[in-house]
């Protein structure tokens, strides 16, 4: 019987490449919301992976790796949303449970992948063959738009046709998955996992150019879709990650430089508005820029959930009102002018502070911003290293991509409620586990008190383990 279940756990071998499925995962999640495929089916099929990987560990007696300090202190944040969320006070509907059903499962995923360099390998060619279909659909369906109302959008769901009626006709572009933010962060993985291979290769002179020309078509889809959030959010980060991996001399020079384009660039598109009226893909920021002109708000009514977001803070300063709660303040005027499925702020740190409070914000936002930081601190350490061996090379653009998708968000997070959608668990999750592997291959001890705290407390429980 145990030979018969050794067999058939060796056929499912796939399993053990938890990075590669959950990559997958999160490239296709558009197919539930345009083919009306209830989403519970995805997350089971994430479930039997879990459990098929978790048989072959119990029966082959693989022992988990000692995770990174920043996996570690990952729990920390999960821990806080589940007892947040466990608060008689937080939103319990369907779509709460299915956030933290998600939340839960790309845990689980995090604890027991280990992803090799084979698979490392794969997930980044992943991103960017998902990029490139993405960002072609959005491009092609900006020209030949009439072909997509002809011949893609009839099979789509009925939510699906519900969503791009709205927006194709507010200035946005046909997308994928009923969801320009998801396009867009689909495509985001792409510039990522570019910007990750320009940082372990250090290219210079031509082979520079490839990786340009890709970047720049994955930012002209984004800029095609029409969100303005993203957009900024996307450019920020890739300049930033340029800045942060250069010399303190080449710094003021070259941002000196970048300030004096964005200027020229502000002016020319000023002067020439009228003529960018004609483009349709330019409508939205054409709009954006004579409301600014104008003094109008163009903020699409963030401004007026900010300001009820903050007086809801100030009235429950330690504790918030609970998670996903700030749905019920949102007022029936605003939601009969911006549609009814308003539910967040569009700024997740005002949400964490109106929902869970300053307490809840610290035990959040301090997690993030620590693995944040070990990220930008190994991407400027491992893009500065000499040694050009195959474990440093993958580190590096592991650690690239990570840095990318944790600099995306914590952008965005400003202009939109990216951390209160179920799919960014699987953003996130990769991001840190990507961080964890660099780490590894990099053979860096961390030597911050958090680190060397982590370190001992699970070199405890593990020794206390193994002396039962």
């Amino acid at each position: 019987m145990k030979g018969l279940l050794s067999k058939a756990l060796t056929a499912v071998s796939f399993s053990d490449r938890l990075m590669l499925i959950m990559s997958v995962f999160t490239v296709t999640f558009f197919i539930y919301k345009d083919f009306d495929i209830r989403m519970l089916f995805g997350y089971g099929l994430l479930c039997v992976f879990l459990f098929l990987h978790f048989l072959r560990r119990l029966v082959f007696k693989k022992a988990l790796l000692m995770p990174s300090a920043s996996e570690g202190i990952f729990f920390v944040i999960i821990a806080t949303v589940f007892l947040m969320f466990l608060r008689p006070a937080s939103r319990h509907d369907a779509d709460t449970l299915v956030y933290v059903m998600s939340m839960i499962i790309c845990t689980g995923f995090l604890l027991f992948m280990e992803p090799n360099k084979k698979e490392c390998n794969n997930v980044s060619r992943v991103f960017i063959i998902a990029a490139l279909i993405f960002s072609g659909f959005v491009i092609f369906f900006t020209f030949f738009e009439e072909l997509f109302w002809q011949g893609y959008f009839p099979i789509l769901s009925r939510e699906s046709k519900a969503y791009l009626i709205k927006y194709v006709n507010r200035g946005y572009t046909p997308v994928l998955g009923g969801s320009c933010t998801l396009t867009d962060y689909v495509i985001m993985l792409g510039v990522a996992s570019v910007v990750g291979g320009m940082l372990a290769k250090k290219q210079k002179g031509i082979k520079v150019i490839s990786p340009l020309v890709l970047i720049a078509v994955f930012i002209l889809a984004i800029l095609f879709v029409g969100r303005r959030g993203e957009l900024l959010s996307i450019g920020f980060t890739v300049v930033f990650i340029y800045f942060a991996t250069q010399n303190k001399k080449q710094l003021l020079i070259k941002l000196f430089a970048l300030l004096a384009l964005l200027v020229l660039g502000v002016v020319i598109f000023i002067v020439f508005l009228e003529e960018l009226k004609q483009i349709s893909f330019l409508s939205r920021y054409v709009m954006t820029i004579e409301d600014i002109l104008s003094g109008v708000d163009t903020s699409s009514g963030r401004v007026e959930l900010y300001g009820i977001a903050l007086s809801v803070f100030l009235k429950n300063p330690l504790f918030g009102i609970g998670w996903g709660s700030f749905s019920d303040h949102v007022p029936a005027e605003f939601r009969k002018l911006h549609g009814d499925a308003v539910a967040d702020v569009h700024n997740i740190y005002l949400q964490f502070l109106c929902e869970i409070g300053i307490i809840g914000t610290v035990l959040v936002l301090i997690p993030i911003i620590y693995i944040f930081v070990k990220t930008v601190s190994q991407t400027s350490r491992l893009y500065k290293n000499n040694e050009r061996s195959e474990e440093i090379v993958l580190a590096a653009r592991l650690n690239g991509i990570s840095l990318t998708i944790q600099t995306f968000f914590l952008t965005v997070g400003f202009l939109d409620p990216c951390f209160s959608k179920n799919i960014f668990w699987c953003f996130f999750v990769i991001s840190v586990k990507m961080l964890g592997t660099a780490t590894r291959l990099e053979k860096h001890e961390e030597t911050d008190r958090f680190a060397l705290l982590f370190k001992k407390a699970v070199s405890a429980a593990v020794n206390r383990v193994k002396g039962k």
